[in-house]
Parts: structure tokens; C-alpha cells; sequence
């Protein structure tokens, strides 16, 4: 890709991972309540295989640079650039990641069937979270990545306070529709936000690495994901959902806060290197 092409990379990577999670986790729900483990797993089995059909397809082609100068993980953390973007996902995503692993435990302690949860994240939230990646890349035209990103955490945040106050009015248990409400927000939020980080992955990533950067960077994001999603249930029992996501908003305005100074300090410290 181009420079100017990243969104439309970005975009596709947050198209197949919306459709990947969908079926995998929502539609599987579906299907096991339905028709049992064993069909649901030879169905997760067989998406597996069509997987590999398509790695095999993929034909990689070699460039004299990449003969010359191998790819090098010790190259990739001494550019300021991977490190600044380390330091961002931590700071942005370590937030975001227990908000997402307690809704579908929510879904299920508001009486959801296991049906509903599936038709709610596969069919509608995949719809959405599509539209709101095709919607990122068209925003990343007129805006930066960092700024749309930004711009997606502050969105975040007023969605986690509402909810959190939704929760302590138990205005969820008079209208159990509202909960599906929050989700879909939180998730058309959530891939502009992924689509907006990986075109700024793409902006960071050495040209004469690029492969090995963005991974690098992907999977920090992961293992930062898991990472602060492990302990959310601990946190979601004593706090309890409404205090816990009243928690979680006070703590996206301070991360955000943090990742706009980030953000700074990693521009200053480009433009000093170009000068």
C-alpha cells in the first residue's frame, strides 16, 4: 500500500476480523443452543480448513531488499516510532479491553438466551461493526489516524459513564432492548477505533520491515487486549456492572489524556529526527 492507502488496509483487517469474531464466538452460541457442541465444533472445524485454502492461494513475492537485510526484531524496538506506538496501546487499549469481556456476561445476567446474544454480535453487530470500519476509512481521507482515534476514545468514554448510569437506575431492567443498544454502540465504537490503530501501526512500520513491525505491533495489542480483560470479572463482582463501568469511564478520560501526550512527544520526536 501507499501512504494514502493505509485506511483502505486498515479497513480490511478490521472487515475480516468483525466477520472472524462474529461467527466464531456470537454464532457458535447460536448454533450450540440449537444443535449441540459436536455440530458447532465440526462448523469451527470447517471454517478452520477454508481458512488454509486461502493461505495457500496467497503467493509472496521476494524483493532484493528483503534478501539483503533480513527483517529484526532487535531493528524494530530501537525505532522510536514502534516504541511510542507500544506505549499508545497500552495506554489506550488496556482500558477498553475489560469494558468488551463483560458485556456478554451481562447479556446472559439480563436474561439474554444464548439465541438472542448470537443473533445480537453475529448478525446485527456484524452489520455494524462493517459499516463502521467502510466509515473509518472514509474518515481517515480528511483525518488523521491518531486524531480519529482520539476522537473514538472520547465517544468510548461517554458510552461507558451512560451505561454505568443506565445500570444503577436499573433502567436496563425496564427495557431489556436498551442493553442490545449499548452493545451496538460499544462495538460500532470499538472497530472505527481498531481501524484507526492499525493505520497508524501502518504509519509506523519501517518500510524495509513492514511485515515485522506491524506484527510486532498487532500482537502487543492482543496480549495487551487479554491481558486487561483477564481480570474484569474479579473487578465487574465487586464493583458491581454499574460502578464497575462508571470506573472504567473516569480511567478512558485519564488514558486518553495519557495517549494525547503520547501522541505529542512521538510527533516532536519525528520532526526533530527529520530536521
Amino acid at each position: 500500500f501507499s501512504p494514502q492507502d493505509y485506511r483502505f488496509g486498515s479497513m480490511a483487517q478490521s472487515i475480516g476480523i468483525a466477520l472472524g469474531s462474529m461467527l466464531g464466538g456470537a454464532a457458535t452460541l447460536w448454533l450450540y443452543q440449537y444443535y449441540g457442541w459436536q455440530t458447532a465444533l465440526i462448523c469451527l472445524a470447517s471454517l478452520t480448513a477454508l481458512t488454509m485454502f486461502a493461505v495457500f492461494q496467497i503467493q509472496e513475492k521476494n524483493t532484493e531488499h528483503m534478501m539483503k537485510s533480513p527483517p529484526s526484531l532487535m531493528r524494530a524496538f530501537k525505532r522510536p516510532e514502534i516504541r511510542w506506538a507500544l506505549l499508545l496501546i497500552v495506554c489506550y487499549r488496556f482500558v477498553e479491553a475489560p469494558a468488551m469481556a463483560m458485556l456478554n456476561p451481562m447479556l446472559i445476567d439480563q436474561k439474554w438466551s444464548l439465541s438472542q446474544i448470537g443473533v445480537l454480535m453475529s448478525v446485527v453487530g456484524a452489520a455494524v461493526g462493517l459499516l463502521a470500519a467502510v466509515s473509518a476509512a472514509l474518515l481517515l481521507k480528511k483525518r488523521k489516524a491518531t486524531q480519529l482515534l482520539l476522537w473514538a476514545g472520547w465517544v468510548r468514554t461517554l458510552i461507558y459513564g451512560l451505561l454505568g448510569i443506565a445500570i444503577l437506575f436499573g433502567w436496563l431492567n425496564q427495557w431489556q432492548l436498551l442493553l442490545g443498544i449499548f452493545v451496538i454502540a460499544f462495538l460500532a465504537i470499538r472497530y472505527i477505533a481498531m481501524t484507526s490503530l492499525y493505520a497508524y501501526f501502518m504509519q509506523s512500520s519501517s518500510k524495509a520491515q513492514a511485515g515485522t513491525d506491524f506484527t510486532i505491533l498487532v500482537c502487543f495489542e492482543l496480549l495487551v487486549y487479554f491481558i486487561g480483560g483477564a481480570g474484569s470479572g474479579f473487578l465487574a463482582k465487586s464493583l458491581g456492572y454499574g460502578n464497575f463501568y462508571i470506573v472504567l469511564a473516569i480511567a478512558s478520560v485519564v488514558s486518553l489524556i495519557l495517549s494525547q501526550l503520547i501522541i505529542s512527544k512521538s510527533q516532536k520526536t519525528l520532526r526533530s529526527e527529520m530536521l
